[in-house]
């Protein structure tokens, strides 16, 4: 049987806590409880109830130190405590209502179930909807229509396997490399497309709207708030970096939203640029290396080689049109 998930009320009594609280607060709480509940104090006999004990005191703690981060100021309120606490027991009574169908006679639970997975398939469907728009990824070509003959180099072994989307499991990155117009980011929109489809949240963006978007904040608060939405989306993709050169504050800014998603969540970069030439991206900036060095480690870098795919159906429009006006001359 799965272990029961606890509530915000349920883990705060746990670390005998009171809100609000943030993050501080919260590992003081966790130091107080492992002493009090660590396998070596415990009585004769109980070593394992303290050992269980203590394991969930620590999964709640990791829990309320994540909800600390995400809010405002990393302070939770009182407010906060209930809105959560009321979301958690909508969420159970759903669960139960589910179990509850489940062992209904087959007669009964036909017809139970029948509007119980209408309500559910509609559900799902407006999730994915709703993530769809969000994600802003646009038209594209699905991969089965993609020419796999037409770059001179492409691994398609390692591009099948980002669809799986593993490198999401692993919170890991992903970097497609190539020149323009051969395909990189029509695989990026692919591969955010699946991982909507799997119930993931995704933000596809061109370096330049998302750096100039950033950058367009003065106040410290409202930046702050940016970076903590673009940190947020399960898979980031960011496309187009190395088209154009950014200033200092522009490299700033993408260390620090990597810096923020660095192992906790993954991020999918198309650039034209090799590594090495990204000082010339963002030129006179200090923190390109230490850049660098966070998307690449534990990240899947493929390189693309060939012609522009664009310049080729370019040329061959050109030649249709062409043949259509011989045709009418004859």
């Amino acid at each position: 049987m799965p272990a029961a998930i606890l509530d915000i009320e349920q883990q705060l009594l746990l670390l005998e806590l009171e809100p609000p609280f943030d993050k501080r607060d919260v590992q003081l709480a966790r130091r107080r409880m492992a002493k009090r509940w660590h396998p070596d104090v415990a009585p004769s006999g109980r070593q394992f109830e303290h050992e269980r004990h203590l394991k969930a005191i620590n999964e709640a703690a990791d829990q309320l130190e994540r909800l600390a981060e995400g809010m405002r100021g990393g302070r939770v309120s009182r407010n906060a405590v209930k809105v959560s606490a009321a979301a958690a027991r909508r969420a159970r009574r759903r669960t139960e209502a589910y179990l509850r169908l489940r062992t209904l006679p087959a007669e009964q639970a036909q017809v139970d179930w029948g509007h119980f997975g209408h309500l559910v398939i509609g559900r799902a469907r407006r999730s994915l909807e709703r993530r769809l728009r969000r994600a802003c990824i646009g038209a594209f070509k699905p991969m089965a229509d993609f020419d796999w003959t037409w770059p001179t180099r492409c691994d398609r072994a390692a591009i099948e396997e980002l669809m799986n989307l593993d490198f999401m499991a692993e919170t890991a990155n992903a970097v497609l490399f190539g020149p323009n117009g051969i395909g990189k980011s029509t695989i990026a929109r692919n591969i955010a497309h699946q991982a909507l489809i799997r119930g993931h949240t995704v933000l596809f963006a061109s370096a330049g709207a998302l750096l100039g978007d950033l950058a367009a904040l003065d106040s410290a608060s409202a930046l702050n708030r940016r970076l903590r939405h673009y940190a947020g989306f399960d898979l980031l993709c960011i496309d187009e970096v190395g088209y154009l050169s950014y200033s200092n504050r522009h490299a700033d800014l993408l260390f620090e939203l990597t810096n923020r998603r660095y192992e906790k969540k993954s991020t999918l970069i198309t650039t034209n640029r090799a590594f090495a030439e990204w000082n010339e991206v963002f030129p006179n900036a200090a923190c390109v290396v230490s850049l660098v060095d966070r998307i690449i480690h534990n990240a899947e870098v493929i390189a693309l080689e060939g012609k522009s795919y664009r310049l080729k159906e370019a040329q061959q429009r050109t030649e249709q049109r062409a043949q259509r006006r011989r045709r009418k001359k004859t």
